[in-house]
C-alpha cells in the first residue's frame, strides 16, 4: 500500500457529548479520501469525511467527500450544530450580537483563501515553484521603469540610476539565485544513524510553512518588498505583502502588478495606512516579516506574540558609525 491511514474514534456518552475524531494521513497519492463511520448518541453523526478547512474544524460542519492533500495530520473536536437562533441570541462565534456576520477586510479574506489553497493544493513541486519565480522576474523587468517613476514621485525626487542599481538589480539577482538552487533546497538531507537503529535511515525534509506576510517600509519599497517574496516562492509558500503607506505611488503600482501576474491563491497585495498594517499584523500568518524601525517592530513583535505567529524582525538603528579622534573628518564623511 501507498499509504497510511489511521482512524480513531472516541466515544463518550450523554446526548451533549463531544465527538473526537483523530485523522492521520501520510505517503499518500493527492485526492485520497478517507471516510470515517461514527456514531454518537440518538442524534450523533453518522458519516463524516475528515475537512481541513479552519472553518469545518471551527462549526463542526458535516462536509461530504473532501480531498485532504498527504503529509497532514488533523485533530478535530466536532460538536452537534446549534440550534436555530441560537448564534443570534447568544452572539455565538463569528456573529455579532444582532446575528449579522462582521464585515471582512481584505487581507482576512486573502488569508483565508491563500490558507485554503494551501491546504488543498499541498506542498509545490518545483516546476510550479520556477514558474512563480519567473512571472516575478518577468513583473520586475517589464516594469522596472514605472517602478523607478513611481518611487521618485513617493520620494519628491529620487535618482533612476540608485533605483536601478539598489533595488531592481538586486531583486533580480535574488530571483535568478533561487531560481537556480531551488531544486537542490528542495532535496532531502540524509543524516547518519547510530548503528543501533540500522538498517533505518534518518533525513531532513523541508516543507512550507503555509501562507507568509510580508510588512515592507519605505525607504527601498520596492526591494525589501519583493526580496523576501522570492524566499517565500522558493519556499513554497504562498505571501501577502503590506506596502509602506509612505509611498502610495509605489504601493498602488505594486498592487496593480501583482494582480495582474499572480492569483490571489498564490501572492497578495493590501494597501493601506496604519490602522491597516495594525489589523495586519494581528493576522494569523504561519510567519510575519517585519522591515522597519525599532520602535515599530516592538509593537509588531507584540502583536505576532499574542496569536503565536513566528515572526523575522529586520530592525533598524543597529548600525552606528563611530569616528575616532585620530581620523580625518573629511574622509569619513564621504565615506558615510
Amino acid at each position: 500500500a501507498d499509504y497510511l491511514c489511521f482512524q480513531n474514534i472516541l466515544r463518550a456518552g450523554g446526548r451533549d457529548a463531544d465527538l473526537a475524531l483523530c485523522g492521520f494521513y501520510a505517503q499518500g497519492g493527492l485526492g485520497r479520501r478517507i471516510g470515517v463511520r461514527a456514531c454518537c448518541g440518538r442524534r450523533g453523526v453518522r458519516r463524516l469525511c475528515i475537512a481541513s478547512c479552519s472553518k469545518y474544524r471551527r462549526t463542526g460542519q458535516q462536509y461530504r467527500n473532501f480531498h485532504q492533500p498527504p503529509l497532514s495530520v488533523l485533530w478535530f473536536s466536532l460538536k452537534r450544530p446549534p440550534a436555530p437562533g441560537q448564534l443570534r441570541a447568544s452572539g455565538g462565534q463569528g456573529c455579532d450580537m444582532d446575528g449579522h456576520t462582521p464585515k471582512t477586510s481584505d487581507a482576512q479574506r486573502l488569508l483565508e483563501l491563500q490558507r485554503a489553497a494551501h491546504r488543498r493544493e499541498g506542498p509545490p513541486n518545483a516546476r510550479v515553484r520556477i514558474d512563480r519565480l519567473d512571472r516575478l522576474d518577468d513583473m520586475v523587468r517589464k516594469r522596472s521603469e514605472s517602478f523607478a517613476d513611481a518611487i521618485s514621485a513617493d520620494f519628491g525626487n529620487r535618482s533612476r540610476f540608485e533605483t536601478a542599481l539598489l533595488e531592481t538589480m538586486v531583486t533580480l539577482s535574488a530571483i535568478r539565485y533561487a531560481r537556480k538552487n531551488v531544486r537542490w533546497w528542495m532535496e532531502p538531507a540524509y543524516q547518519e544513524v547510530d548503528l543501533t537503529f540500522w538498517p533505518g535511515s534518518a533525513w531532513i525534509r523541508r516543507e512550507p510553512l503555509g501562507v507568509i506576510g510580508v510588512v515592507s517600509p519605505w525607504n527601498c519599497p520596492l526591494q525589501l518588498a519583493l526580496s523576501p517574496l522570492v524566499d517565500i516562492i522558493a519556499g513554497g509558500n504562498r505571501a501577502i505583502i503590506k506596502p509602506s503607506e509612505q509611498t502610495p505611488n509605489f504601493s498602488d503600482l505594486l498592487h496593480r502588478a501583482v494582480s495582474e501576474t499572480f492569483a490571489e491563491e498564490e501572492v497578495g497585495v493590501v494597501t493601506g495606512g496604519p490602522e491597516v498594517a495594525s489589523e495586519f499584523t494581528r493576522l494569523p500568518f504561519d510567519h510575519l516579516v517585519f522591515t522597519g524601525s525599532t520602535s515599530i517592530g516592538r509593537k509588531v513583535a507584540q502583536a505576532a506574540a499574542d496569536g503565536l505567529v513566528p515572526a523575522t524582525l529586520e530592525l533598524g538603528g543597529k548600525s552606528p558609525v563611530v569616528i575616532c579622534p585620530s581620523g580625518s573628518m573629511t574622509k569619513a564623511v564621504k565615506a558615510i
